[in-house]
């Protein structure tokens, strides 16, 4: 890898990557936060209830995808 591309990629690692404390944060804090305990069952990003997007709410992808788990499972 060049020099160039080493800057590009560090660069674009600070813009966009977390470290991994920042990673684990949302799980962390819905785990054991106690301000997190009105929020269950929804959807967190950054710590912050967010709206997913629309293929996460579609029951009939849901439903897809447990009768494919099934099969999977059922297969092993």
């Amino acid at each position: 890898m060049g020099p160039v591309l080493s800057r590009v990629l560090a660069l674009i690692g600070r813009l966009f990557l977390k470290s991994t404390g920042e990673g684990a944060a949302t799980e962390v804090f819905a785990a054991v936060s106690p301000k997190a305990v009105p929020l269950a069952g929804d959807y967190l990003a950054d710590s912050n209830v967010m709206k997913p997007r629309a293929d996460a709410e579609d029951a009939a992808l849901a439903a897809r995808l447990w009768s494919e788990s099934v099969k999977i499972v059922q297969a092993l």
